[in-house]
């Protein structure tokens, strides 16, 4: 795979043709150092008053630039594309400094899908690079620009998600490119999982203006002309009772009906409505005549325009301005897993939801403020915590937009990917995604997914890369490898705002914490006390849990392991071949609708803990020797046992316990400590035992 490295004279480009990996190599060897150094020597300039722009700079006006989206050429005079890479670039720039830019480098290498990335050529940005593809893994020869589009939409979602920063919205093109650098510490990763795009289009969005016609307020929404008319008169009815509360009582009558029918004149309402609803008044509107006379006079006059909303109060008038304004130039959702506000601009060209902070509140409030709205930041922040924001459920909303399933079976080729003697693991992975996928659907309530796969393999074999692959690209910010267990606030928030947990290193897990864990694994929903709450609420569970280990032994105990679905990886895991996720995810949901188990059976509990066995290590053997071995009273004859022999009695019954030193020095030390007296042969200890099974 080759990238372009574009030099330009004057008007004229020039190009070069250079592979993947040699670009790499030159960013870390420093070949492009001259003219690196130059522009890092020079950006300081433009932070100056009156200073130059970046792109305004000598240095950087001869840098050379790298495309890597395809590999251009020279044809009679016109650069053209030889062929097309599938390479999309991101961009993070205006980073405080070179050392953050280091780290965000460090942590964009750990997403999977990140093919390079390096230290930008004004060492306070970083460029990433990643592969796409079609779901068959090939690239289109048609719609180019509609493929980067949509790779680069999803790209920019995963890593904003993961890094939890803002990426620089740049689309990707044919001519992408960014600038030369120097990064001795670049990173470069072939084994980076390749995006598969599919045909969806990014929804478009048309620039909006803001309503200036009455009708178009949100008080007319949703409404006929006459439901909307009827409100219109009780609004007027109350401006003119607020204005003649303190008339006579006499006058008062005759007063309020003359501003009610100028009121309802005034807002453009039919007057035969105005008189049938002022007569079913029995304070007012008993003089029927007087009624009819008032009303026949006040639309007597010709009015130019009419003002329906001119009767509303201020603050009613505000509040619905405001509501307007919002939902003319943003469009907010709350998610309801991550709790929070999202929120995207509707006269913008972006196009992806992104949480709101704090400093968009306060621009939101400075925009309405610029056109004219007394709107003030506790009139915005009413609006957005109340019921009137969607909420939006990103789980869900994935999986019911996905394409019907094909019928082909996507989950046992993908459980095919781990290499293991299990011979039941494809049924009992397919089962668990069954369960994953009804539990985020709401099918199980009262019960949590409470079986963890747990994958055991040497280091290196790909058990964490392939847990991070069981999520689609869109539910990425779902995934959680890194759960505190020293923060009971974190573990508990984690069952609900993320999808799929991986307890890394499950033996690091200490024996203390393995009560809590338990919990978390099998309990349906969360109760606690949010923050800044006082009282306790419930949050429903969307949580479910892998985990990987490096110990063969990784349980404790026995009855324990019912919970588990033990996994020996005896390979490499493939987690590099494109995952086609919709169709593996519909297959998910058609078979969940079609009434497919998705719970395990009594018979396979049984079997997958008499598969667990190999992989207890039984730490406690003291309840063992309880059970089968007593001290002899004094009349009885008791027999003389080895420690060898002693586990071969228990082997029968607990097969899990070894011949290896430790266990035999810990069987001793318990036999000593148990008062079973101990003779001493030419060969070995003997221990005077009953067996009382």
């Amino acid at each position: 795979m080759k990238a372009t490295i574009i030099r330009q004279e004057k008007d004229e480009k020039f190009f070069t043709r250079t592979e993947l990996v040699t670009v790499y190599g030159n960013i870390i060897s420093g070949k492009y150092a001259n003219e690196v150094n130059k522009v890092r020597e020079e950006f300081p300039l433009t932070f100056l008053h009156n200073g130059p722009k970046f792109n305004e700079l000598d240095s950087v006006k001869k840098a050379r630039r790298i495309c890597f989206a395809a590999k251009w050429k020279k044809t009679d005079g016109q650069s053209i594309i030889d062929n097309f890479n599938g390479l999309i670039l991101l961009e993070i720039n205006r980073l405080s400094d070179e050392e953050e830019a280091k780290k965000v480098r460090n942590e964009s290498a750990k997403i999977p899908y990140t093919l390079m990335s390096f230290v930008g050529i004004n060492g306070c940005s970083v460029k990433i690079v990643c592969r796409a593809s079609l779901p068959d893994g090939q690239l289109p020869d048609n719609n180019r620009e509609k493929f980067l589009k949509e790779a680069y939409r999803k790209l920019h979602y995963i890593y904003s998600t993961q890094l939890q920063m803002s990426i620089d919205k740049i689309p990707s093109t044919l001519e992408s490119s960014c600038y030369v650098s120097v990064d001795p510490e670049a990173v470069f990763r072939e084994d980076a999982i390749t995006l598969a795009v599919t045909d969806n289009e990014t929804p478009s969005l048309k620039p909006l203006v803001m309503p200036k016609k009455a009708e178009e307020l949100p008080i007319f929404d949703k409404r006929t002309k006459s439901q909307t008319d009827r409100l219109l008169y009780h609004y007027c009815f109350i401006d003119a009772l607020n204005k003649t509360r303190l008339e006579d009582d006499e006058a008062r009558v005759s007063i309020l009906l003359n501003l009610l029918a100028q009121y309802c004149h005034e807002s453009g309402l039919p007057i035969a409505m105005c008189i049938k609803l002022t007569k079913y008044n029995p304070e007012f509107g008993s003089d029927e005549l007087l009624v009819d006379n008032i009303f026949m006079e006040a639309y007597h006059k010709d009015i130019e325009n009419f003002y329906p909303e001119k009767h509303l109060s201020k603050v009613q008038l505000m509040a619905f301005k405001q509501e307007a304004f919002m939902n003319t130039f943003y469009e907010f959702r709350k998610n309801i897993i991550s709790g929070k506000n999202e929120f995207r601009y509707k006269d913008s060209y972006e196009y992806s939801f992104r949480p709101m902070e704090k400093e968009d509140r306060y621009t939101m409030t400075l925009k309405a403020l610029k056109m004219g709205l007394e709107s003030w930041d506790k009139d915005l922040d009413r609006y957005l915590d109340s019921t009137l924001i969607p909420t939006y459920d990103p789980i869900n909303d994935y999986l019911d937009n996905l394409p019907k399933w094909d019928g082909k079976d996507r989950i046992g080729e993908f459980a095919k990917r781990v290499p293991t003697n299990n011979a039941d693991f494809a049924h009992n992975f397919h089962v668990w995604m069954l369960s994953m996928v009804a539990h985020w659907m709401g099918r199980t309530p009262k019960q949590a997914n409470a079986i963890v796969p747990l994958f055991i393999g040497k280091q290196g074999c790909g058990k964490s890369s392939f847990c991070s692959i069981i999520l689609p690209p869109e539910l990425q910010e779902f995934y959680n490898d890194r759960i505190d267990f020293k923060n009971d606030t974190s573990m508990f928030m984690g069952l609900t705002n993320t999808a799929l947990i991986n307890i890394d290193e499950f033996d690091s897990v200490s024996s203390g914490k393995q009560p809590l864990l338990k919990y978390l694994i099998s309990t349906p929903a969360v109760r606690m006390r949010m923050p800044y709450q006082v009282s306790i609420s419930n949050r429903r569970r969307y949580a479910s849990f892998v985990a990987t280990t490096n110990n063969v032994k990784p349980l404790k105990d026995l009855t324990g392991s019912r919970r588990y679905l033990c996994i020996n990886v005896n390979g490499n895991i493939n987690f590099t071949t494109v995952v086609e996720y919709n169709q593996l995810y519909a297959q998910l949901v058609a078979e969940i609708a079609a009434g497919k188990r998705y719970f395990f059976n009594d018979e396979e509990n049984m079997k997958i803990m008499n598969d667990n066995k190999p992989f207890v290590e039984i730490s406690e053997i003291e309840p063992i020797i309880d059970s089968l071995f007593r001290n002899p009273l004094p009349n009885e004859t008791p027999q003389e046992l080895s420690l060898p022999e002693v586990v071969d009695i228990i082997r029968q019954y607990y097969k899990l316990i070894g011949y290896d030193r430790k266990t035999l020095v810990n069987l001793g030390r318990l036999l000593s400590n148990r008062g079973f007296e101990g003779k001493k042969t030419n060969k070995c200890m003997k221990y005077k035992m009953i067996l009382t099974v």
